[in-house]
């Protein structure tokens, strides 16, 4: 088995035992990007079907940010981060900790610096499609 196949087992042992909390070290770390985004979702599936807690350990946001419900950061040995995915990005702060930004936040932030306002912090290219489409996106 590959290595991403040996981690798909691996996460797959662990849900037949149906755990009322499930902690996740960097799930997705070896899976291509369509696996990563297919495992996600079936993460999110058990989390609201089943009312499985998952906590996952993950540096490359992009895959988990839609799915999330809170995001912590730790750095240092303490919480520096504990809001919403989408308020906890509002800030740069996220990407100086060492968390790798999503590209549709970095587009956030440079916009945001180029005087556009958006209503929220897109998590998603669909997202930011719509946020775009508001009618006070363009207004400075």
């Amino acid at each position: 088995l590959s290595s991403g196949q040996q981690q798909k087992v691996a996460i797959g042992s662990v849900l037949v035992m149906r755990p009322e909390i499930l902690v996740l070290d960097e799930p997705t770390s070896e899976l291509d990007p369509r696996s990563a985004r297919d495992l996600i979702d079936l993460i999110a599936r058990l989390n609201r079907e089943l009312g499985m807690t998952i906590v996952i350990v993950e540096h490359r946001l992009n895959f988990i940010l839609e799915k999330a419900d809170r995001l912590v950061i730790v750095n240092r040995g303490r919480v520096a981060v504990d809001d919403s995915p989408q308020e906890a990005l509002r800030s740069r702060e996220v990407g100086r900790l060492g968390a790798s930004l999503p590209k549709v936040v970095q587009l956030y932030h440079a916009l945001s610096e180029m005087g556009f306002t958006l209503s929220k912090v897109p998590l998603s290219i669909e997202q930011l499609e719509t946020e775009l489409r508001g009618a006070s996106a363009w207004a400075h």
